[in-house]
């Protein structure tokens, strides 16, 4: 069913991509940001700005198109890359503030005073991380109420149930409070190996409509006002990463404080890298249920996800001898197996994340910059390397599991 939704809202979303009060919206949104971001654009940066402003208003017309909450769709890859589902090519939908190319966001618009149902079914042993909450604002970063995948009760099948209402869980299992501020329901599905099987969602709405469902125009006014709008809030993401000091990682901080998962840490670099340079990364996992890192442009868009490796998760990655986890950034291949490829840019911005860490974690991370050709001596003796042919299978690896992921 929800991959019915999301099918339909794409076709839905391309379909207006051409009415001139969107493109009004896109061309204003854009002013907005050149003018936020005019002390930080470089040569790089500006080559990317126009796929930037595209992927910001698909993403917004996939909102407004799905903010019915009369009529609630689940819709996958809310901040997904461009690719191509079911015979039709799909824009990227990231925005700006850094998708997690490991994560399936899946949103659904809400009534907060309404009532729903949710039920989903895990397969297997499911996604290592899971959350699943209510959101009451545009850019998904003002958390209502979130359930963590550790304390959802599942049926010995794998199915679960959880409601959504007004009123408090007071105890009960599988509950998520919504109220007046709520907006959106946002299922962050982490999928460490792009090849495993995902959950099944259905969400129903259990209480009569209080309003008639929106109609075309008022999508498209919607659409336009959101295109606008939602600029400035956004734009925080980038200014937190510009604010930081170059070839040098942020520490590990709760994202819940500065508009992220309640459930994460998150630490970020804003990295400068010659031809003869090298960023190695030490990361300590902590106990993280999940853990990924990824390299993104200056708008904050993960590179070439199919067939690079700009991103690793902790199931793609190879682990030190003591536990640890060793990466390299760095233009030129440098034959380890955790090697982060900046496709091509000089500036690259990295974040690394972990997910459900537990309370006495010992996650950390640390890294500095290095001449290439000292690159040996500052790597562990057992650092997992890879042959040429070895690279070409991980990549072609890469490509068929980037297919499965968007194919659901």
């Amino acid at each position: 069913m929800s991959v019915r939704d999301t099918l339909d809202l794409d076709h839905e979303a391309l379909a207006l991509l051409g009415e001139p009060s969107i493109q009004a919206a896109r061309q204003q949104a854009g002013q907005r940001l050149r003018v936020l971001a005019a002390a930080h654009v470089t040569a790089e940066a500006e080559a990317s700005f126009v796929q930037a402003l595209d992927e910001w208003t698909f993403q917004m017309l996939l909102k407004a198109l799905n903010s019915d909450a009369t009529q609630p769709r689940l819709l996958h890859h809310m901040y997904g890359a461009p690719h191509r589902g079911f015979g039709v090519d799909v824009p990227g939908s990231r925005g700006i503030g850094g998708d997690n190319p490991d994560n399936d966001y899946i949103v659904a618009p809400l009534d907060g005073a309404a009532r729903y149902e949710l039920r989903g079914q895990r397969f297997g042993e499911g996604p290592p991380d899971c959350p699943i909450g209510v959101y009451g604002n545009l850019s998904l970063s003002m958390s209502i109420d979130v359930l963590d995948w550790s304390q959802l009760r599942f049926e010995s099948d794998g199915h679960f149930v959880i409601t959504l209402g007004p009123e408090a869980g007071d105890g009960r299992a599988n509950h998520l409070q919504t109220g007046p501020d709520a907006r959106f329901l946002l299922i962050r599905e982490a999928l460490a190996d792009w090849a495993q099987t995902p959950c099944s969602y259905l969400l129903r709405r259990l209480d009569p409509p209080a309003a008639p469902p929106l109609m075309r125009e008022q999508i498209i006014q919607r659409a336009a006002r959101y295109i606008v709008d939602d600029v400035a809030s956004s734009y925080w993401w980038l200014a937190m990463v510009n604010a930081t000091p170059r070839n040098t990682l942020s520490t590990p901080l709760g994202a819940v404080g500065i508009g992220g998962l309640v459930t994460q840490k998150i630490s970020w670099a804003r990295l400068r890298l010659a031809d003869d340079e090298a960023f190695v990364m030490t990361v300590q996992p902590g106990g993280a249920r999940y853990r990924g890192c990824v390299l993104m442009d200056f708008w904050q868009h993960s590179l070439d996800l199919s067939d690079r490796t700009c991103s690793l998760s902790d199931r793609q990655s190879r682990a030190n001898a003591d536990g640890s986890f060793t990466y390299v950034v760095s233009r030129a291949d440098p034959g380890v197996h955790n090697w982060l490829d900046p496709c091509g840019l000089a500036e690259p911005r990295l974040m690394h994340r972990w997910q459900g860490l537990p309370a006495d974690s010992d996650a950390g991370i640390r890294g500095e910059l290095i001449r290439f050709d000292a690159l040996s001596a500052h790597l562990p003796a057992d650092t997992p390397r890879l042959t040429v042919r070895e690279r070409d299978e991980q990549l072609q690896q890469r490509r068929a599991a980037f297919l499965t992921l968007f194919s659901t």
